[in-house]
């Protein structure tokens, strides 16, 4: 932890701490989760002298539950044609990860945007581009994660249907 404080008062302006019985520091390491009282006294030149005491609540860091695998899947079924919504779905491992995570998607090397949450499993929609094979992937990482975990999925947008016959009306039938 590192304090800091400030006085107002003749010049010059001395200061003396006092974290609980450890002696006179600026700055203090706290190994063990407690309450802790810290008392900075500023005094000038003149003998005039103040004290400002505040309580300081250690509590232990928990421990962060890095992400190890994800799982992408592409929820749609059926044929995607351009402009259709696709449902992604990302399952996180393990289950009692640290939140939050951050995640990344790119199509095919292009980003899409960072997000944050704190749902597992993850979905989020894509609206189908233009005809062709896409490769979406995402990229996940907490804590203090350097190299995120990542997965991706092939994704096919077809062509829409064309009709392969014609009708002409009136239709006239003879026996």
């Amino acid at each position: 932890m590192t304090f800091s404080g400030t006085a107002t008062g003749t010049l010059p302006i001395s200061f003396t701490w006092d974290f609980g019985g450890m002696g006179q520091v600026v700055s203090h390491p706290y190994a063990t989760a407690a309450a802790y009282t810290v008392v900075m006294t500023a005094a000038n030149c003149d003998g005039a002298w103040m004290t400002a005491t505040r309580t300081l609540v250690v509590e232990e860091r928990p421990v962060c539950t890095a992400v190890t695998e994800v799982e992408l899947t592409l929820v749609t079924s059926g044929t995607l044609y351009p402009g259709d919504r696709e449902l992604f779905r990302a399952d996180l491992t393990p289950l009692d990860l640290a939140t939050p995570y951050s995640y990344g998607l790119t199509v095919n090397g292009v980003p899409g945007g960072v997000e944050i949450s704190s749902a597992n499993p993850l979905t989020f929609p894509l609206v189908a581009g233009e005809p062709g094979t896409y490769t979406v992937k995402i990229a996940v990482w907490n804590c203090a994660m350097t190299v995120p975990v990542t997965d991706s999925v092939p994704v096919v947008v077809s062509n829409p249907v064309t009709p392969r016959f014609s009708i002409y009306l009136p239709v006239i039938v003879k026996e």
